[in-house]
């Protein structure tokens, strides 16, 4: 939605929540903060991908995960249960 997307414009001022995945530099979590870049075709890229030759273990392990869902697993790895 455009509106949406025009709404999120001010954060640009201080920064924005964007979710990257790890398979690709263009994979991200689809939300209205990354509609900006689709609405106006600017290309967003990071950085964080995982070599899955050089690195075949982890890229296994997180597959498709975003960053989000690979911090919500590490918590509950490490987090005392009740």
């Amino acid at each position: 939605n455009v509106a949406d997307a025009v709404a999120q414009l001010p954060k640009l001022a201080t920064g924005m929540d964007v979710n990257v995945r790890f398979r690709s530099p263009t994979d991200f979590e689809f939300t209205d903060e990354v509609a900006i870049f689709d609405l106006f075709d600017v290309p967003l890229l990071h950085g964080w991908v995982v070599d899955a030759d050089a690195d075949p273990d982890a890229a296994t392990a997180i597959g498709g995960s975003s960053y989000n869902e690979c911090v919500a697993l590490a918590v509950s790895c490490v987090s005392p249960k009740s």
